[in-house]
Formats: structure tokens, sequence, C-alpha cells
């Protein structure tokens, strides 16, 4: 780079730059994620902010599946079993 000032009055200074590359330097940005890996992180962040998952959330309602089901099956069986008394004479 090469510096060349002259004074053309007392109060004006022209300056003159002379670079002697001119190489120009292009800059083009690529994400460090992807869309995907960027909203499973957040997912993730959330989940343990939250303190839920998917699993806990599956496991409640498989929990929530089981008990109904032991209620209905246990309701028929006794259902079943007062018919049955009836039938034979038992009271």
């Amino acid at each position: 780079m090469v510096f060349i000032s002259t004074r053309i009055s007392s109060r004006l200074i022209k300056v003159k730059v002379y670079f002697e590359d001119s190489e120009i330097l292009t800059i083009r940005y690529k994400p460090q994620f992807q869309e995907v890996e960027a909203f499973s992180y957040i997912g993730g962040f959330i989940g343990i902010w939250l303190g839920i998952s998917l699993v806990q959330v599956a496991d409640v309602f498989e929990s929530i599946f089981r008990i109904t089901r032991f209620i209905f099956k246990k309701g028929s069986s006794c259902s079943m079993k007062s018919e049955a008394r009836t039938e034979s004479g038992v009271i």
C-alpha cells in the first residue's frame, strides 16, 4: 500500500491510495446447523426445560389405557359372576 499526499492549499489535502494487491475477499455464510438439526436441538432444550419427553408422554397414555382396561375387565368379570350366581339359584 502506497500513500501519496500533496498539499493543494493550506486547508485541503489530497491523498491517493494505491494497493499492491487487488484481491477481493468474498465471505459466504454457511449455517452451522441444518433446519432439522436446529428443530431437534430446540425440542431437546424445551424437553429438558419442561422435564417432559415423548417417552414419558407415551408412558402416561399407556398407563391410562392399562388402568381403564383393568377397570372394564374387572367390571365385566363381576357382572359375569353375578349372572352365574343368579342362574344357579344362589343370590
